[in-house]
């Protein structure tokens, strides 16, 4: 009766560690006083600097976890656009990271505090407007990736123990608690799945979707792509306002609950055996 069994917890995301940690070195920059420690030129630059690496090391490891994402089987050509246009954007600000990184570390010398203080606060102006949105961006794609699996795990599983009660209906097993228990373990699948098809809806409605519009302006508003996306965002549902982060755990949550009933089953089993 393996196929009763839950999934294992994943580790700690790394990246969203590095983006916290560079947020707050960030602020702290940005907002200290120019006295007490912080009236010191050279602990002012190698913060900085310390932030610009965290910075740096932060998009490339986003950049790693896009590439290393796999295509699910039936990634529309669009969304593949998409995820290409992300990798470009990431290497636009790794780039841009590097240049205020190279200023930083050929002017140290010349460099007053209120020099370092202005450079700081543009250094977050245009982090705030271009990296930030990006990252939620491909967070929600990440995210979106690791929920179609699990969803797709849970499937089989489900449809592996589907085969069991079968077995056990067949060897003459009091089936009504079992019945009722994975009629309620159906329910969260399902519920799992909409949930994901809606945030998969939306994630192609605010960002595909933008995409193909002003990659292909020749095609008239409201006309969809070859690839069937809407290219056409100038009003997106109300139902676009939710947010796809929160879609998804909610899906996964009715993926946990999923697989606590499988739990009960199993121990039911295990009693009527």
């Amino acid at each position: 009766m393996l196929a009763w069994l839950p999934l294992s917890s994943s580790a700690a995301d790394q990246t969203q560690e590095r983006l916290e940690n560079a947020q707050d070195m960030v602020e702290t920059l940005v907002d200290a006083k120019d006295e007490g420690a912080f009236a010191d030129i050279g602990l002012r630059i190698q913060t900085f600097k310390k932030v610009l690496e965290l910075a740096i090391s932060e998009a490339q490891q986003l950049k790693v976890s896009v590439l290393a994402a796999e295509s699910s089987s039936n990634m529309a050509t669009s969304t593949i656009l998409w995820r290409d246009s992300a990798v470009r954007r990431l290497e636009e600000a790794i780039a841009h990271y590097e240049e205020v990184q190279s200023h930083i570390q050929e002017n140290q010398d010349a460099l007053l505090l209120s020099d370092v203080r202005e450079t700081a606060k543009s250094f977050k102006e245009w982090r705030n407007t271009n990296y930030l949105p990006l990252y939620e961006e491909i967070a929600s794609y990440l995210m979106l990736n690791k929920n179609e699996k699990v969803i797709a795990v849970t499937e089989s599983r489900w449809g592996k123990i589907k085969k069991d009660m079968l077995i056990l209906r067949e060897a003459g097993f009091p089936m009504e608690e079992l019945e009722t228990l994975f009629s309620t373990s159906t329910a969260h699948l399902e519920d799992a799945r909409a949930l994901y098809e809606h945030a998969r809806e939306l994630f192609q409605e605010q960002y595909v979707a933008a995409l193909t519009a002003t990659s292909t302006p020749h095609l008239p508003a409201g006309e969809e792509s070859a690839q069937g996306i809407a290219t056409s965002t100038d009003e997106l549902p109300e139902e676009s306002l939710v947010s796809i982060k929160d879609l998804i755990k909610e899906s996964f949550q009715n993926i946990k609950e999923t697989y606590q009933v499988f739990i009960e089953m199993s121990s039911l089993v295990r009693k009527l055996l």
